[in-house]
Protein backbone atom coordinates (compact mmCIF):
# COMPACT_ATOMS: atom_id res chain seq x y z
CA UNK A 1 0.00 0.00 0.00
CA UNK A 2 1.14 3.52 -0.78
CA UNK A 3 2.65 5.42 2.16
CA UNK A 4 0.71 8.65 2.42
CA UNK A 5 2.34 12.00 3.10
CA UNK A 6 2.92 12.00 6.84
CA UNK A 7 3.85 15.69 6.85
CA UNK A 8 0.18 16.48 6.26
CA UNK A 9 -0.50 15.67 9.91
CA UNK A 10 2.07 18.12 11.27
CA UNK A 11 0.65 21.12 13.11
CA UNK A 12 2.21 23.67 10.76
CA UNK A 13 0.69 21.99 7.69
CA UNK A 14 -2.74 21.70 9.32
CA UNK A 15 -2.56 25.38 10.25
CA UNK A 16 -1.75 26.23 6.63
CA UNK A 17 -4.71 24.20 5.35
CA UNK A 18 -7.12 25.69 7.90
CA UNK A 19 -6.04 29.23 7.04
CA UNK A 20 -6.59 28.61 3.32
CA UNK A 21 -9.97 26.93 3.76
CA UNK A 22 -11.55 29.09 6.44
CA UNK A 23 -9.92 32.48 5.97
CA UNK A 24 -8.45 33.04 2.52
CA UNK A 25 -9.32 31.00 -0.58
CA UNK A 26 -11.96 28.59 0.72
CA UNK A 27 -9.95 25.61 -0.48
CA UNK A 28 -6.52 24.00 -0.31
CA UNK A 29 -4.91 21.76 -2.93
CA UNK A 30 -2.82 18.84 -1.62
CA UNK A 31 -0.60 18.10 -4.59
CA UNK A 32 0.21 14.48 -5.48
CA UNK A 33 -1.89 12.99 -2.70
CA UNK A 34 -1.83 9.89 -4.91
CA UNK A 35 1.13 9.13 -7.18
CA UNK A 36 0.37 8.80 -10.87
CA UNK A 37 0.84 4.97 -11.01
CA UNK A 38 -1.80 4.57 -8.30
CA UNK A 39 -4.17 6.94 -10.12
CA UNK A 40 -3.70 4.92 -13.31
CA UNK A 41 -4.39 1.71 -11.42
CA UNK A 42 -7.66 3.08 -10.02
CA UNK A 43 -8.71 4.35 -13.42
CA UNK A 44 -7.98 1.00 -15.03
CA UNK A 45 -10.10 -0.87 -12.50
CA UNK A 46 -13.01 1.52 -12.10
CA UNK A 47 -13.30 3.41 -15.37
CA UNK A 48 -12.47 0.52 -17.68
CA UNK A 49 -14.94 -1.78 -15.95
CA UNK A 50 -12.52 -4.27 -14.40
CA UNK A 51 -14.11 -4.23 -10.92
CA UNK A 52 -16.28 -7.34 -10.56
CA UNK A 53 -18.84 -6.19 -8.02
CA UNK A 54 -22.62 -5.77 -8.00
CA UNK A 55 -23.91 -2.30 -7.14
CA UNK A 56 -27.54 -1.91 -6.13
CA UNK A 57 -29.82 0.68 -7.72
CA UNK A 58 -30.17 4.28 -6.59
CA UNK A 59 -30.93 5.30 -2.99
CA UNK A 60 -31.86 8.79 -1.88
CA UNK A 61 -29.59 10.37 0.70
CA UNK A 62 -32.43 10.26 3.23
CA UNK A 63 -32.73 6.48 2.72
CA UNK A 64 -29.10 5.66 3.50
CA UNK A 65 -28.54 3.68 6.71
CA UNK A 66 -26.52 0.69 7.93
CA UNK A 67 -28.73 -1.67 5.91
CA UNK A 68 -28.00 0.15 2.64
CA UNK A 69 -25.76 -1.78 0.21
CA UNK A 70 -23.26 -0.09 -2.05
CA UNK A 71 -25.20 1.45 -4.93
CA UNK A 72 -24.91 3.12 -8.33
CA UNK A 73 -26.19 6.55 -9.36
CA UNK A 74 -26.66 7.00 -13.11
CA UNK A 75 -26.52 10.48 -14.60
CA UNK A 76 -27.72 12.28 -17.69
CA UNK A 77 -25.93 9.91 -20.06
CA UNK A 78 -24.91 6.27 -19.84
CA UNK A 79 -21.35 7.38 -19.17
CA UNK A 80 -22.31 9.49 -16.16
CA UNK A 81 -22.21 7.39 -13.03
CA UNK A 82 -21.26 7.44 -9.36
CA UNK A 83 -20.27 4.30 -7.48
CA UNK A 84 -21.38 4.93 -3.88
CA UNK A 85 -19.51 2.84 -1.31
CA UNK A 86 -20.55 2.79 2.34
CA UNK A 87 -17.81 2.35 4.91
CA UNK A 88 -19.86 -0.24 6.85
CA UNK A 89 -20.05 -2.66 3.90
CA UNK A 90 -17.31 -5.05 2.76
CA UNK A 91 -14.96 -3.05 0.54
CA UNK A 92 -15.13 -3.90 -3.19
CA UNK A 93 -11.60 -2.47 -3.51
CA UNK A 94 -9.44 -2.52 -0.38
CA UNK A 95 -6.94 -0.06 -1.86
CA UNK A 96 -9.68 2.45 -2.63
CA UNK A 97 -11.06 2.07 0.90
CA UNK A 98 -7.62 2.77 2.39
CA UNK A 99 -7.44 5.93 0.29
CA UNK A 100 -10.89 7.03 1.47
CA UNK A 101 -10.01 6.52 5.13
CA UNK A 102 -6.73 8.42 4.73
CA UNK A 103 -8.41 11.36 2.99
CA UNK A 104 -11.12 11.43 5.64
CA UNK A 105 -8.44 11.52 8.37
CA UNK A 106 -7.06 14.75 6.93
CA UNK A 107 -10.52 16.34 6.90
CA UNK A 108 -11.11 15.22 10.48
CA UNK A 109 -7.90 16.83 11.70
CA UNK A 110 -8.65 20.06 9.85
CA UNK A 111 -12.15 20.13 11.39
CA UNK A 112 -10.77 19.32 14.85
CA UNK A 113 -12.23 15.83 15.12
CA UNK A 114 -10.65 12.48 16.07
CA UNK A 115 -8.65 10.99 13.19
CA UNK A 116 -10.98 8.05 12.55
CA UNK A 117 -14.23 9.93 13.06
CA UNK A 118 -17.07 8.74 10.75
CA UNK A 119 -15.49 5.31 10.23
CA UNK A 120 -16.83 3.90 13.54
CA UNK A 121 -20.39 2.91 14.44
CA UNK A 122 -20.25 5.02 17.62
CA UNK A 123 -19.76 8.32 15.75
CA UNK A 124 -22.48 10.86 14.94
CA UNK A 125 -21.60 10.68 11.25
CA UNK A 126 -20.59 7.81 8.97
CA UNK A 127 -18.48 7.95 5.82
CA UNK A 128 -19.45 7.18 2.26
CA UNK A 129 -17.12 7.63 -0.69
CA UNK A 130 -18.21 8.05 -4.30
CA UNK A 131 -16.15 7.45 -7.40
CA UNK A 132 -17.87 9.63 -10.00
CA UNK A 133 -17.44 10.11 -13.74
CA UNK A 134 -19.10 12.87 -15.78
CA UNK A 135 -18.98 12.93 -19.57
CA UNK A 136 -22.18 14.88 -20.35
CA UNK A 137 -22.21 18.65 -20.83
CA UNK A 138 -25.16 19.66 -18.67
CA UNK A 139 -25.45 20.02 -14.90
CA UNK A 140 -24.16 16.88 -13.19
CA UNK A 141 -24.44 18.66 -9.83
CA UNK A 142 -26.56 21.81 -9.65
CA UNK A 143 -25.32 24.92 -7.88
CA UNK A 144 -25.82 24.60 -4.15
CA UNK A 145 -24.15 25.08 -0.77
CA UNK A 146 -24.06 22.44 1.98
CA UNK A 147 -24.47 23.10 5.71
CA UNK A 148 -25.76 26.55 4.92
CA UNK A 149 -29.16 28.11 5.58
CA UNK A 150 -30.87 27.10 2.36
CA UNK A 151 -33.39 24.38 1.47
CA UNK A 152 -32.03 21.02 0.35
CA UNK A 153 -34.57 18.37 -0.79
CA UNK A 154 -32.27 15.41 -0.12
CA UNK A 155 -29.55 16.31 2.40
CA UNK A 156 -27.14 13.72 3.80
CA UNK A 157 -27.86 14.97 7.33
CA UNK A 158 -29.94 17.55 9.16
CA UNK A 159 -28.16 20.23 7.13
CA UNK A 160 -28.03 22.76 9.96
CA UNK A 161 -25.52 25.59 9.53
CA UNK A 162 -22.00 24.40 10.31
CA UNK A 163 -19.21 26.62 8.94
CA UNK A 164 -16.43 24.20 9.95
CA UNK A 165 -17.63 21.39 7.66
CA UNK A 166 -15.32 20.57 4.74
CA UNK A 167 -15.64 18.36 1.70
CA UNK A 168 -12.95 16.61 -0.30
CA UNK A 169 -12.49 16.06 -4.03
CA UNK A 170 -9.78 13.67 -5.17
CA UNK A 171 -9.14 14.32 -8.87
CA UNK A 172 -8.65 11.33 -11.17
CA UNK A 173 -8.67 13.33 -14.42
CA UNK A 174 -6.52 15.99 -16.03
CA UNK A 175 -8.09 19.18 -17.35
CA UNK A 176 -7.22 19.69 -21.00
CA UNK A 177 -6.39 16.03 -21.48
CA UNK A 178 -9.37 14.00 -20.22
CA UNK A 179 -11.95 16.81 -20.19
CA UNK A 180 -12.21 20.58 -20.81
CA UNK A 181 -14.47 23.66 -20.66
CA UNK A 182 -16.25 22.71 -17.42
CA UNK A 183 -15.91 20.48 -14.39
CA UNK A 184 -15.85 21.47 -10.72
CA UNK A 185 -16.97 25.10 -10.32
CA UNK A 186 -16.49 26.67 -6.88
CA UNK A 187 -17.26 30.06 -5.31
CA UNK A 188 -14.28 31.05 -3.20
CA UNK A 189 -14.49 32.99 0.06
CA UNK A 190 -14.54 36.26 -1.88
CA UNK A 191 -17.61 35.06 -3.83
CA UNK A 192 -15.66 34.64 -7.08
CA UNK A 193 -16.37 31.54 -9.17
CA UNK A 194 -13.33 29.51 -10.13
CA UNK A 195 -13.01 26.37 -12.23
CA UNK A 196 -10.58 23.80 -10.88
CA UNK A 197 -8.17 22.70 -13.56
CA UNK A 198 -8.50 25.92 -15.55
CA UNK A 199 -8.32 28.69 -12.92
CA UNK A 200 -6.87 26.61 -10.08
CA UNK A 201 -4.06 24.22 -11.13
CA UNK A 202 -5.02 20.66 -10.20
CA UNK A 203 -4.06 17.34 -11.76
CA UNK A 204 -5.04 13.71 -11.38
CA UNK A 205 -3.90 12.58 -7.94
CA UNK A 206 -4.43 15.97 -6.26
CA UNK A 207 -6.77 16.17 -3.26
CA UNK A 208 -8.75 19.38 -2.76
CA UNK A 209 -10.21 20.13 0.67
CA UNK A 210 -12.84 22.87 0.44
CA UNK A 211 -15.38 24.74 2.51
CA UNK A 212 -18.70 22.90 2.26
CA UNK A 213 -20.88 25.98 2.81
CA UNK A 214 -19.50 27.69 -0.33
CA UNK A 215 -21.53 27.41 -3.54
CA UNK A 216 -20.31 24.68 -5.89
CA UNK A 217 -21.44 22.69 -8.93
CA UNK A 218 -20.30 20.26 -11.61
CA UNK A 219 -21.33 21.25 -15.12
CA UNK A 220 -20.42 21.94 -18.76
CA UNK A 221 -17.96 19.07 -19.08
CA UNK A 222 -16.57 18.38 -22.53
CA UNK A 223 -15.22 14.83 -22.39
CA UNK A 224 -12.04 14.48 -24.41
CA UNK A 225 -11.73 10.87 -23.26
CA UNK A 226 -15.11 9.15 -22.98
CA UNK A 227 -13.79 6.48 -20.61
CA UNK A 228 -12.50 9.08 -18.17
CA UNK A 229 -14.18 12.45 -18.70
CA UNK A 230 -14.22 14.36 -15.45
CA UNK A 231 -13.58 11.61 -12.87
CA UNK A 232 -13.09 12.18 -9.16
CA UNK A 233 -13.81 10.76 -5.71
CA UNK A 234 -15.89 12.69 -3.18
CA UNK A 235 -16.42 11.84 0.48
CA UNK A 236 -19.88 12.63 1.92
CA UNK A 237 -20.71 11.88 5.55
CA UNK A 238 -24.19 10.77 6.62
CA UNK A 239 -26.08 11.07 9.89
CA UNK A 240 -25.60 7.90 11.94
CA UNK A 241 -29.20 6.66 11.88
CA UNK A 242 -28.42 3.68 14.11
CA UNK A 243 -26.94 5.90 16.83
CA UNK A 244 -29.83 8.35 16.56
CA UNK A 245 -32.27 5.46 16.94
CA UNK A 246 -30.46 4.18 20.03
CA UNK A 247 -30.50 7.64 21.59
CA UNK A 248 -34.24 8.01 21.00
CA UNK A 249 -34.88 4.60 22.56
CA UNK A 250 -32.90 5.66 25.65
CA UNK A 251 -34.88 8.90 25.88
CA UNK A 252 -38.17 6.98 25.73
CA UNK A 253 -37.17 4.35 28.31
Amino acid sequence: MYNFQEHLYQSEKIREIRTAVYQSAGYFVIKDFLPRPLVNSLRQRWLNGEVDYYFDSFYKNTQVNFDTPNYLIKGASDGDRSYCINIWNPAPDSQLQDIAIEANKIRNIVEGRPRYFATRTCDDLVLQYRLSRTVSSGFAVKKHADFFEEFRPDPAGDHSFDPKRCQLTLFLSDYGQDYSQGGFHFHNNAGEEVLFGRDVPVAAGDLVIWKYSNIHSVREVKALDQLTGFSRIIFPQFDNMAKNKRNKQREQS
